[in-house]
């Protein structure tokens, strides 16, 4: 058993490194940090202006919760088209090992790195903004992030399956990215939203998250039943990801393609 998780772990490791094996640790840094404290940075000051709040803590906890799903759609997402452009794909169909383990490997490094992103990219805004927090509402934000980091790699997960169908993977992780910053209540409160974009959001990883943080800064601690939905939300779009991969897996053996495009 220790060896199995030894192999996996391996596995997840040099996936992860492998796709920033062509970029220098200063490309890395200004990709992984630099970056999205600036994004946070841009979106936190337009709603502080726009709307003149003057408690922008809620903002900078969503626009944090925000930067995860850079590494779900832009890193996860990037590492299956790489199977693809690579020839690699081929020898994972191939392959004996429990197709579904190597996706969940796979994914694994990804939420870890979401989970830090977000929480150095909090502590940051803490910082720049000099806002201030108590330790227990501190703790409670960094289970809404984890949770959150889930839902939305699942989310990122199913992209990365789908790049295996289409060329322009780009338009689809845009797309979805756009999406979440408008609907899932990042920058506009989902109960602002017209009727028909709120119902939308209730089917996406993050709305859930948002709302928990509104919960948790208005002083309740009434948030469970909405991080209870969100894994659920993660847990639905893990398992859509892997029946579109049986998908494209079974078909790929019986029309010897993998190029579903």
């Amino acid at each position: 058993m220790m060896k199995k998780m030894r192999n996996l772990w391996i596995q997840v490791v040099s996936s992860y490194k492998s796709l920033f094996s062509l970029l220098s640790f200063e490309n890395y840094l200004w990709i992984k940090i630099v970056v999205p404290i600036l994004q946070m940075i841009f979106f936190v000051l337009l709603v502080k202006f726009s709307n003149g709040e003057a408690d922008i803590t809620r903002w900078v906890i969503t626009n944090s919760l925000m930067l995860i799903s850079i590494s779900a759609f832009y890193g996860l997402s990037t590492s299956f088209a790489m199977d693809r452009s690579m020839g690699t794909l081929k020898l994972v169909v191939v392959s004996p090992t429990n197709k579904y383990w190597i996706f969940l490997g796979r994914s694994i490094m990804y939420i870890i790195d979401g989970f830090i992103s977000c929480v150095f990219a909090v502590i940051m805004g803490f910082l720049i903004f000099g806002l201030h927090l108590n330790m227990d509402i501190l703790l409670k934000t960094m289970i809404i992030v984890l949770i959150n980091t889930f839902s939305v790699m699942s989310l990122g997960m199913l992209i990365g399956i789908l790049s295996i169908l289409t060329r322009d993977i780009q338009m689809i992780t845009n797309a979805a990215f756009s999406i979440l910053l408008v609907l899932a209540g990042v920058e506009i409160p989902i109960d602002r939203l017209p009727t028909f974009l709120s119902k939308i959001s209730y089917i996406l990883p993050m709305s859930r998250s948002t709302r928990a943080v509104d919960v948790l800064l208005s002083g309740s601690s009434n948030y469970n039943t909405l991080l209870i939905g969100e894994l659920i939300v993660g847990l639905f779009y893990m398992i859509v990801a892997l029946g579109v991969y049986s998908y494209v897996e079974r078909a790929s053996r019986k029309n010897a393609t993998l190029d579903f495009y």
